[in-house]
């Protein structure tokens, strides 16, 4: 009798080849009650780990202040007019990025298709056997983790001014204030480009027994065993805390005979945050 067999297993594979091309694996012409035993093993390991981490924390704390000026008890004071404040903040992190996991074969692939497993004329009563055995282990581990932490806190002034207790003061002025925080924090943005094998191919040729003897024992086994673990882990942690305090006003003013104009300054603050991740 004849057999031919064509395994086909669809699934994750790891990046090595097995190849046993023409292994011819038999009995031939065996006498009477001999025991007769052929054995092929093929056993492929595979570990394949891949780990990144980035942590990024940043404190930024400013003090401003252009104002908080004390005029009291003069006869007569010119105009009053207090500096701007301006100023830009810019932040950009690149994190875990750009790396790319490839395999361009075909997996694990055990070629087999010209083996020969027979048992031909074996003697009576005699125990003949073929056997092969493929034991295929592959574990895969990606992990990605990225934490970033920005703390801002500004403190911003150019009021709080005390004018008491003059004859005789002019226009006062307050500045402006324009601030701007621009963040872009990128994590874990291609590390995912992850690309496996199409599967695992298995193709055996002929297992056979021919004329054998009476009363004999012949057996034939292939034993394949694959396992595939695949862990793909991504942990992103992006934390942004502003805390501001802004003022142009709260100025102070009483006690004054004449006073002139009083005018504060405007506030811009703008604030642009982007994160990507995973």
């Amino acid at each position: 009798m004849q057999i031919k067999k064509i395994l086909t297993a669809l699934g994750v594979a790891g990046a090595f080849m097995v190849a046993q091309s023409a292994l011819a694996t038999g009995n031939f012409t065996t006498g009477p009650d001999s025991n007769n035993r052929n054995e092929t093993d093929i056993d492929s390991n595979m570990r394949f780990v891949v780990e990144n981490k980035a942590e990024v924390e940043e404190c930024f704390d400013f003090e401003v202040e252009t104002g908080k000026n004390t005029i009291e008890r003069n006869t007569v004071v010119e105009d009053i007019s207090t500096g701007d404040v301006e100023g830009q903040i810019s932040v950009q992190h690149d994190l875990n990025n750009g790396m790319s996991v490839a395999w361009d074969n075909d997996g694990k692939m055990i070629d087999l298709n010209d083996m020969d497993l027979t048992n031909h004329l074996t003697g009576p009563d005699s125990y003949n056997k073929n056997e092969v055995n493929i034991d295929n282990n592959s574990w895969y581990k990606i992990e990605n983790k990225a934490n970033y932490e920005g703390n801002y806190y500004l403190d911003l002034n150019t009021g709080k001014n005390t004018i008491e207790k003059n004859t005789q003061v002019g226009d006062i002025s307050t500045g402006d204030v324009d601030v701007a925080i621009s963040q872009n924090v990128s994590a874990n943005g291609s590390a995912n480009h992850i690309t496996l094998p199409s599967g695992q191919s298995v193709e055996i040729g002929s297992l056979a027994n021919e004329i054998t003897g009476p009363d004999s024992y012949n057996k034939n086994e292939i034993d394949i065993d694959s396992n595939d673990c695949v862990n793909i882990e991504n942990r992103s942690e992006v934390r942004t805390n502003i805390d501001a305090n802004i003022n142009t006003g709260r100025n102070r003013i009483e006690r004054n005979t004449v006073v002139g104009d009083v005018s504060t300054g405007s506030v811009r603050f703008d604030v642009n945050l982007a994160s990507s991740a995973n």
